[in-house]
Formats: C-alpha cells, sequence, structure tokens
C-alpha cells in the first residue's frame, strides 16, 4: 500500500495526532489490551485484539480499506511491538503513546463496555 497518507505517518505519534486522523476519517484503530480490560472502555470504533492476533484485528478493522492502523494498549512498548509487525506484514501502523489514556486525556471519548454489551448510542468512526 503506498498512498501519501502511509508517506506522514510516524512509527508512534501523540493522542492529538491520532484524534485529529480518525475524526477526518484517515486511519482505523485497533486495541491490543484484550477483551477483558477494552471491555471496560476503548476508542470508539476500535477492533479489539484477541489472542495477539493483530494481522485478524488488522483485517477486521480496515474492512479492504487503504487506511492506517493506530494501535492502542496501556504499555507503550507492547503498542510499538504491535505497530511494527502490522508494519513489518505489509499494512501501516503507529502505536499511540500513552495509549487509551492519553486519548481520553487529550478528549477523545471512550465507549463503555464491549459493543455487544454496549446500549448507548453506537459511536462508529467517520466512513463506517
Amino acid at each position: 500500500m503506498s498512498t501519501e497518507q502511509d508517506e506522514q505517518l510516524e512509527d508512534e505519534i501523540d493522542a492529538e495526532q491520532a484524534r485529529a486522523l480518525v475524526a477526518s476519517g484517515k486511519a482505523r484503530t485497533i486495541d491490543i489490551r484484550g477483551p477483558e480490560v477494552a471491555g471496560a472502555g476503548h476508542v470508539p470504533g476500535a477492533t479489539v485484539v484477541v489472542d495477539d492476533d493483530y494481522e485478524a484485528a488488522a483485517e477486521t478493522a480496515l474492512e479492504g480499506m487503504d487506511q492506517p492502523l493506530l494501535v492502542f494498549g496501556d504499555d507503550d512498548d507492547r503498542s510499538r511491538e504491535a505497530a511494527e509487525k502490522l508494519r513489518e506484514s505489509g499494512t501501516p501502523a503507529s502505536s499511540v503513546k500513552g495509549g487509551v489514556g492519553a486519548w481520553e486525556s487529550a478528549g477523545g471519548q471512550i465507549q463503555p463496555g464491549t459493543d455487544e454489551e454496549y446500549e448507548g448510542p453506537k459511536l462508529k468512526q467517520p466512513g463506517n
């Protein structure tokens, strides 16, 4: 995949950059914290990684779209590693510094519960 977006995507970005990319519909998100932790609250529209299967989560999150992935976690080292694995497999990806906590501190919404449990308004990323 070679788009203008790919050339601008750094290996790691801050939460403000992540919010701008998501709000503009230029990126999708995955949450590597696992279903138990992400169930307490996650970035709206994020695909939750199960059993460290980053590639399956990437496929689900992107749904055939040519966009970079933003990787959210609680441990910056682990999210950097996940983003690197995705890049090695050909998926443009960037780790979000500070993860979900930084996203929330920067004013980003948090969707409570798993998608199956959530009964509020559907908070999806632009483009869905």
